[in-house]
């Protein structure tokens, strides 16, 4: 660290430039209420700080760490309010690593997630940022991940074990706050860390200091049609200047995309720089893992519980497989009579185990613990459904305030509310608030002094919100509605439970269908309530024969149409995101959008209607690449059964170029491509292995194109390149090309 490196880091701390001087050797630093000044000097190439009275020199990068940045108070904030899960279970894994390391895409078998994590994130590469995915799908541990791996590197920490924190920060949610302010206040409304402005966080990452755990961020920059999210991580990542690294939690689902818009925005956001990806997948549980967890808990009866589960179940069912929901079961069903019961309510609708289930857990906090002693004869305090409905309330509060927590002075108004409408005694007021913060699926903690309640997932909570999504949609409360469905991206999960609850009345389906009709087409384009719209309505209309409902301006979500059966239906004027397609039959599409179709083995098509609809990309099982020409994915849908009545019959004659094989230079430079989702810089030896006998016919054409450009490199060897061209333009020419290279390159923005 020099003079001038040291200057910028102390004004990432101030308030003011003001509050630093710094001339002849000697510094003056206000910080808050802190003034701070001392002497610098120069020894053996490196910067000292002797602080006024201290009649110590330290090394200026450590001063900074410790009694500027105060890294050891973040330590203990960290061990103090990030919260210990005493019954961790070690999940197992799958390792992706840089593009360097795994040219090949090759996973890699990984027994122990946590501590390979912790190996990747210290290596600290120089001179390349590092961003590690950790993945999974809902439930199954990433966040559990991030906060045991915080907790033991602030001890490691503590004990001088090691130089850097890992810093959760969770984001899922919270669409429509800017990043840095969002990270800032985490770090004090959460950790009540106030020491650090956005500035002071990039410094510390670059010094290595701390790591971002960036948990629930793909929400915002996958899910969202907005862009802030992406240009927030586009300033946090050019920030970085090819130093430190990040830790983002993400679903599995997002990189099982097979096309390249979505990642492309990434990639695009992080460009340029030197910038590097890993991922690690996290594994299910499998009967080890949970019989750890039985052995944590104090469960002796594991064993016999995963025997009996999985003998009516399966071995691979989520109850089993899934860590929220096992961890739930154990305490549902360590009681064999418990047990039982509930394989007896799972096995009547197995399709819909999770709302069993759920019903189940509040089935039992209802009949054998809100119980009302004090009256004669004792009975339940609360009905299941009033259950429902006070937990709906909270749902929905921290939906529209987003936010996973509400302070005790929200709930206790909301619970007035509520003992109000059902008119409960006093008695009963009384007993409701304090059972509350114990019920199975609430979690209560103190922070400050204060009381805060969340779910004990944001499964139940996505659960409880859909409940009271479907009583407003059933009272066709369009006002609700849209109040709630605007808030944010419902889940899948959410999606599925709004339609379970919805159906369980199927005389009004029609009229339910008619009301999100109405709504759906009142909403503004691109908006969160369209595509909630759209993810419920599909759900709604599968397996509805001669459905024969019209539905307008609809965005529905990835894998919608993947294994439904769809019956007469028109879409007009809506928008398909990535989805297989299952069993369409005499539906019509008039001016819709796909942006990609996945045709599968299940998938059948008969008398169902593309007019004016366009496909931006095709894959079939049978391709190694995707279709974008639009000539071949018509010829394609169409022989599977699609009609294209608004096609001419000169456009449905077959040409060579349009029946013919797919380009093998286009599909070998979109292996080229899928490289630079890994890493911004790929070397020459790297590409060669993934073009093979087409290296010289594809690079020539990409470099004499303009797609690629050579990096500089001291002494020239290895040869890196880069690309010049946004992703998104990539996409958007692959759409619009022939399916050859050299039209592919003509359909780039001009350079």
């Amino acid at each position: 660290m020099n003079t001038e490196s040291f200057r910028k880091v102390l004004a990432a701390f101030a308030s003011r430039q003001s509050d630093i001087d710094l001339s002849k050797g000697e510094f003056v630093l206000q910080l808050q209420d802190d003034l701070i000044s001392g002497r610098i000097t120069h020894r053996a190439g490196q910067l000292f700080v002797e602080e006024e009275g201290s009649g110590t020199q330290v090394m200026a990068e450590e001063w900074v760490i410790q009694r500027v940045a105060r890294v050891d108070r973040l330590a203990d904030r960290i061990l103090n309010y990030v919260q210990e899960e005493k019954k961790f279970v070690t999940p197992s894994g799958r390792l992706l690593d840089t593009l360097e390391k795994s040219p090949e895409e090759n996973e890699e078998a990984v027994p122990d997630a946590l501590d390979k994590t912790r190996e990747l994130l210290d290596q600290k590469l120089a001179g390349t940022s590092f961003v590690l995915y950790l993945t999974s799908d809902a439930g199954e541990g990433k966040t559990t991940l991030i906060n045991q791996l915080a907790r033991q590197q602030a001890l490691l920490y503590k004990a001088k074990q090691t130089d850097w924190l890992l810093v959760p920060i969770a984001l899922g949610g919270r669409p429509l706050l800017r990043f840095d302010d969002l990270m800032v206040g985490h770090l004090m409304n959460r950790l009540r860390f106030q020491y650090w402005y956005y500035d002071a966080v990039i410094e510390l990452l670059k010094m290595g200091v701390i790591v971002l755990a960036l948990d629930g961020f793909e929400e915002m920059f996958i899910e969202t049609s907005t862009g802030e999210a992406m240009t927030n991580l586009s300033g946090l990542v050019r920030s970085l200047e090819g130093n430190g690294a990040l830790l983002i939690a993400a679903r599995k689902a997002y990189f099982e995309y097979h096309s390249f818009k979505d990642q492309a925005r990434l990639v695009d956001a992080v460009d340029p720089g030197v910038v590097s990806f890993a991922r690690i997948g996290l594994d299910r549980w499998q009967r080890q893992q949970f019989l750890d967890y039985c052995d944590k808990a104090d469960v002796p009866n594991g064993a016999e519980i995963y025997r009996d589960i999985s003998k009516e179940l399966g071995d691979n069912h989520p109850l089993l497989t899934r860590a929220v929901l096992a961890r739930r079961l154990v305490s549902v069903a360590a009681d064999q009579s418990d047990r039982r019961s509930l394989l007896r309510t799972l096995g009547d609708q197995p399709q819909e185990f999770f709302e069993q289930f759920v019903e189940a857990i509040v089935d039992r906090e209802a009949q054998e613990k809100w119980i009302d002693r004090s009256a004669e004869p004792a009975g339940p305090i609360l009905s299941i459904w009033q259950h429902y409905e006070l937990l709906s309330l909270l749902a929905a509060e921290m939906w529209t305030s987003h936010t996973d927590q509400i302070g005790d002075d929200v709930v206790s108004l909301l619970t007035e509310l509520f003992c109000d409408d059902h008119k409960l005694s006093v008695s009963a007021s009384r007993q409701v608030k304090d059972r509350l913060p114990d019920h199975a699926l609430i979690e209560h903690s103190q922070q400050s002094g204060r009381s805060f309640y969340a779910f004990d997932h944001e499964q139940f909570r996505d659960f409880f919100l859909s409940s009271a999504i479907a009583e407003a949609i059933k009272k066709s409360q369009q006002s609700e509605i849209r109040r709630l469905l605007e808030a944010g991206l419902l889940s899948e999960q959410g999606l599925t439970s709004v339609a379970y609850f919805l159906t369980r009345a199927p005389d009004n389906v029609r009229r339910i269908l008619d009301t999100l009709g109405d709504v759906a087409r009142s909403a503004t384009r691109d908006s969160y309530l369209s595509e909630n719209c759209g993810g419920v309505v599909v759900r709604l209309i599968d397996g509805i024969q001669g459905c024969e409902c019209e539905f307008r301006n609809l965005i529905c979500p990835p894998a919608s149409l993947s294994k439904r059966v769809l019956d007469g239906v028109i879409f007009t004027a809506c928008t398909f995101r990535p989805t297989e397609l299952g069993t369409l039959a005499g539906c019509l599409f008039t001016e819709c959008t796909f942006e990609r179709i996945e045709l599968v083995e299940d998938t059948k098509l008969t008398g169902t209607i593309f007019e004016g609809t366009d496909v931006h990309s095709l894959l079939t099982e049978e391709a190694a690449s995707h279709l974008f020409d639009p000539k071949r994915i018509r010829l394609c849908l169409a022989a599977r059964g699609l009609q294209f009545p608004d096609t001419t019959e000169a456009g449905q004659e077959e040409d060579s170029s349009e029946g013919g094989p797919a380009d093998q230079d286009l599909e070998a430079a979109q292996r080229v491509f899928r490289a630079f989702m890994r890493s911004t810089y790929v070397n020459e030896r790297l590409l060669n292995l993934k073009l093979r006998e087409r290296h010289d016919s594809v690079m020539s054409a990409l470099l004499r194109g303009g797609v690629l450009e050579e990096a500089d490199v001291l002494g020239g060897r290895p040869r890196r390149f880069r690309l010049s061209v946004r992703m998104r333009d990539i996409e958007k020419a692959l759409e619009q090309c022939d399916g050859t290279l050299a039209d592919f390159i003509t359909k780039l923005p001009s350079r």
